[in-house]
């Protein structure tokens, strides 16, 4: 580890920490050292602050289908340590995740250690905020359409459907989709979709789609989807069984694209946050940006969140 991380690591610093047993999360003071023993040590400027962060912090559950919510990071800040080889000190990195890491400490935290290989580079004209604006769930879409076009997707093959497009990944599809001028269509979840009678046709309807739903609503959709039509699937939040016939699969060519962002390859990081910086209209992300808060103001803005008195997302500052 570089020398200078020897004095980082007496240092104190202040950040949000998982109790796992209560699943209560609590602002907490430690020793940098205390950190788990990664090889890849980030000062934290900006960092995302969700739903289920909100819950956590203040003790409140959380209404309807926010309860469903994936626990998930996103924090950009300076590496000051790495042992790694890859990266080097002073580079501007972020790094996004489900949960948090494996000893409870929240994305809103002066420090992280992780493992180098979930960190990608920061281009040059994307800063931290914006990094933890666009979160997991922006990073999820652009691996999910890079993932499309690796597949033959493109804007002339026809439109492409979004399922569950109110969610945080569904929305930030859209945003791409529109920007590089695909023509798209939505099913929502819950009780709007329609049924799978409708959804199907032999003609096929759609050259893609993009699902965090998976079971019934993903059966129905790739039967809806044209001769080489890809099905790129993103999550199972209504069901993680697939009940699909192997008739699209083999008489119209149909494939089935999995995104697992957990162990992208490092260089595929970099790469879909490279696209980020080209393909993703990040203007439009920080005009949602309603509040910026410091870990200070992080129980008012989780009251606020919880009671859904707080429109727009939320980056806590962490540069103080």
């Amino acid at each position: 580890m570089n020398a200078s991380v020897d004095l980082i690591d007496r240092m104190s610093f202040r950040g949000a920490m998982l109790d796992s047993t209560s699943e209560r999360a609590r602002l907490v003071e430690a020793k940098v050292k205390e950190l788990p023993p990664h090889n890849t040590l980030i000062r934290v400027e900006f960092a995302a602050f969700t739903d289920t962060d909100a819950s956590r912090i203040s003790g409140l559950p959380l209404s309807g289908q926010r309860k469903c919510t994936t626990s998930w990071y996103a924090a950009a800040g300076l590496v000051v340590g790495t042992e790694g080889g890859r990266l080097r000190v002073g580079e501007r990195v972020v790094v996004t995740a489900t949960g948090g890491d494996a000893a409870g400490w929240l994305g809103c935290s002066e420090f992280l250690r992780v493992c180098e290989s979930g960190v990608a580079r920061l281009p040059g004209n994307i800063n931290a905020q914006s990094a933890a604006l666009v979160g997991h769930p922006g990073y999820m879409a652009m691996l999910c359409v890079c993932s499309l076009e690796d597949s033959g997707g493109a804007p002339d093959k026809g439109p492409v459907l979004v399922t569950n497009p109110s969610s945080a990944l569904g929305q930030a599809a859209l945003l791409i989709l529109d920007r590089l001028g695909y023509e798209t269509d939505t099913i929502f979840g819950g009780e709007v979709y329609p049924e799978p009678s409708n959804v199907a046709s032999s003609d096929g309807r759609w050259a893609a789609v993009i699902d965090t739903m998976g079971g019934a609503v993903l059966s129905a959709v790739i039967s809806g989807l044209k001769y080489g039509g890809i099905a790129v699937v993103a999550g199972a939040t209504d069901d993680d069984e697939l009940k699909s016939s192997l008739h699209p699969f083999l008489f119209r060519a149909v494939r089935l694209v999995g995104i697992d962002a957990e162990t992208t390859p490092a260089a595929e990081r970099d790469r879909t946050w490279r696209r980020i910086a080209v393909d993703y209209p990040i203007t439009s992300v920080d005009l949602l940006a309603a509040r910026t808060v410091s870990l200070e103001g992080l129980e008012s803005v989780s009251r606020d969140m919880v009671h859904q008195k707080q429109h727009g997302r939320v980056v806590v500052d962490l540069r103080a």
